[in-house]
């Protein structure tokens, strides 16, 4: 007997799946929830530090002020406590313990502490986040001084006030203030300009802190050195001399633990030596074509291209490719030294990007810092060492181009060692090769002379990417 559609049995509720949307919506909405809120509490937490931290170096700077060589920490406790109260604004910021004096009251450090009251964490707790606060001060005045300033130039360089000025505007009456025309200079500077790198100068290519010997640990990062290999340079001067460039001045960042110190070079220390900047040639081949070997052909039909000296560049994917991966003493060969350690390298894992061979005598390559070549994205102004030459040192500002990408470490770094009693322009030979007027750093140690660095930036490190390898 047929059974008609209206009297089909129910089906049964656990094959009824309508609901499932609406289930997985509840059961996810409580996580993603919890990940909002906490997103929202560090974002609080960091502004809440962030604030303690403003407010701790506005007193402490003001405080320095009212210093006498008879003040003392306790006497000036009461003090430090008003001001915080005053220059609180969103939230309480307290002084932990009494402000601590030193070098004969020249320098003044205090502690603070605020509660960061957050979102998510305080439904679970009635607990504020504690965030703390610190910072010193060095009390001078009337110099002299030495100061490094470090100037930005990449785009941020060019925004302007409403009032038409800019960073380098600033600058430059920084200059005049401290050495007024007509006047007595307090002052000695230096100038940093700083993009992605920071370019010291070729007149300094024969000194005796640049690593001309290959020894430092990182000389020979992004390439291979195979045993037995027909070639192998002495440095990376070699090879700018090999590719019939010259060296434009950059210079790459010493490893640890010498990157963020002023140690002075020496060669019996190969990784405290300065390192000559040179971007590597990159692979000509990637993905699925790597360790392929000239004559092979990729894609199809129109599109296909067989991989040769002449077409190289149509199969590169990386940002700076200048020379042929089996050009200069380079064998097409499977079996080549330096095929082969290209291939075992685990970065390029046979991409050509660490052959040594391809420099060996070639030709038609580019030294401009804003080509391809051993020198791109190298900054085009050099740095000025320390000098009371007004003239110079406005002519180095107006002489800046914004360009490049933001690497704040090395602009940093060499503003400390334009100033640096330890650093390169602490060498009389440096010196004697640097621009008429220029002056050694002074010791640490010399009375009455502060040393100072003037970071002007947007503060943030900008990096150009790449899907290369």
């Amino acid at each position: 007997m047929r059974r008609s559609r209206n009297n089909q049995f129910p089906r049964p509720i656990r094959s009824d799946e309508r609901g499932n949307v609406a289930l997985i919506f509840a059961l996810a909405l409580t996580p993603a929830m919890v990940a909002i809120g906490a997103a929202i509490d560090y974002s609080t937490y960091t502004k809440g530090k962030a604030q303690v931290q403003a407010t701790t170096d506005a007193v402490a700077l003001a405080l320095a002020k009212t210093l006498t060589p008879t003040s003392t920490g306790d006497g000036l406790k009461t003090t430090a406590q008003n001001m915080l109260a005053a220059y609180s604004q969103e939230m309480a910021v307290g002084l932990v313990g009494s402000p601590v004096l030193s070098n004969n009251n020249g320098q003044l450090c205090i502690s603070t502490t605020g509660n960061v009251t957050s979102t998510i964490a305080s439904l679970l707790s009635s607990t504020a986040t504690v965030v703390h606060g610190s910072t010193c001060v060095v009390y001078a005045s009337g110099g002299p001084y030495e100061v490094a300033l470090v100037l930005d130039n990449t785009g941020s360089m060019d925004n302007t006030t409403s009032e038409g000025t800019s960073k380098l505007d600033a600058a430059k009456a920084l200059i005049a203030q401290l050495n007024p025309t007509g006047g007595t200079a307090s002052a000695t500077f230096s100038i940093v300009p700083f993009t992605t790198s920071v370019n010291v100068g070729t007149q300094y290519a024969g000194m005796s802190w640049l690593d001309t010997a290959g020894a430092s640990s990182i000389h020979w990062q992004n390439y291979t050195r195979p045993t037995g290999a027909s070639w192998l340079p002495t440095s990376r001067f070699d090879l700018f001399t090999q590719t019939g460039t010259t060296w434009a001045g950059c210079i790459e960042e010493r490893p640890d633990p010498y990157l963020v110190t002023d140690t002075a070079a020496n060669t019996g220390t190969p990784d405290t030596m300065y390192v000559p900047y040179l971007w590597p040639d990159e692979g000509d081949l990637y993905g699925g074509e790597l360790a392929s070997l000239p004559g092979s052909t990729f894609g199809s039909g129109r599109n296909a291209v067989t991989y040769g000296s002449s077409t190289y560049t149509k199969t590169d994917n990386g940002q700076n490719n200048y020379l042929y991966d089996f050009g200069g003493v380079c064998v097409a060969s499977a079996i080549d030294k330096y095929e082969v350690a290209d291939i075992a390298d685990a970065i390029s894992k046979g991409s050509g990007a660490t052959k040594l061979c391809k420099y060996k005598g070639v030709s038609g390559v580019s030294s401009s810092v804003s080509n391809s070549g051993p020198n791109h994205n190298c900054i085009s102004n050099p740095l000025l060492p320390l000098t009371q030459d007004i003239t110079a040192l406005n002519a180095k500002i107006d002489s800046m181009q914004s360009g490049g990408t933001t690497n704040l470490l090395p602009g940093f770094l060499w503003g400390w060692r334009t100033i640096s009693s330890n650093g390169p322009f602490a060498d009389p030979t440096t010196i004697a090769n640097a621009p008429t007027g220029t002056q050694t750093p002074k010791a640490y140690t010399a009375k009455n002379n502060t040393k100072v660095i003037v970071f002007m930036t947007d503060g943030f490190n900008n990096w150009s990417s790449s899907n290369y390898v």
